[in-house]
């Protein structure tokens, strides 16, 4: 099968508003380097998965920024206010830069691998269509794959899921649903963040990540 030109879109929100809920268990320093670590293994994911041409990260951070075109990736910085405007403008500048499809991938998942990922893609390449990882909760949508790149209008926020699939449902769309555990763990609040923890206890793999030396060295 010939999969089509897919770039991935990354947004990463400016700190010290991101991550807000672990305000609690980490001090601003340490959620600052938490961002960068996740982002960093997310950006490990991708650049290992042979379904993606290209990478896009969505940030105003300077530092994420510098971080990001350091790895040889792109950068979009958004001009309005609000995730779904910013990835909608994002969208729209990797449709211009010749992508067929996109798959928008929130930087907190550090569980991610390339060869979870290039499965979810490979399950999501029919003509208009979309594929959906939902989190661990089974309400949000933590990472969504367009083909192609604006197919539908985007509903990221509470209850993303279930909104993405009316709208896809409405639009006469075929969308399904992937479920994995390197998917699913986004880290977002303190029970998340200790979900890790435990799931790190007995996982070497997830041992290596930068986030988990990060978080470790932290709680």
């Amino acid at each position: 099968m010939t999969h089509p030109s897919t770039t991935a879109i990354i947004p990463v929100r400016l700190f010290p508003t991101t991550k807000n809920r672990l305000s609690t268990l980490l001090e601003d320093s340490e959620r600052q380097a938490l961002v960068q670590a996740m982002l960093e293994d997310v950006l490990d994911a991708v650049e290992n998965a042979n379904t993606i041409k290209d990478i896009i990260v969505v940030t105003i951070d300077a530092e994420l920024e510098e971080l990001a075109q350091n790895r040889g990736h792109d950068v979009f910085p958004p001009t309005v206010a609000g995730l779904n405007g910013e990835l909608t403008e994002a969208i729209q500048y990797a449709e211009e830069k010749g992508a067929e499809a996109v798959v928008i991938i929130l930087a907190d998942l550090p569980l991610l691998t390339g060869a979870v990922l290039d499965q979810m893609i490979q399950g999501g390449c029919q003509q208009s269509c979309l594929m959906m990882a939902q989190d661990w909760r089974g309400s949000g949508t933590n990472i969504l794959y367009l083909h192609p790149p604006s197919v539908l209008q985007l509903h990221f926020g509470l209850g993303s899921l279930s909104s993405h699939l009316t709208a896809a449902q409405e639009a006469g769309l075929s969308a399904s649903c992937f479920a994995a555990f390197e998917t699913a763990l986004d880290l977002d609040d303190p029970d998340t963040a200790h979900r890790f923890l435990r799931i790190a206890a007995e996982n070497p793999q997830a041992q290596t990540t930068r986030t988990y030396r990060v978080l470790s060295a932290a709680v």
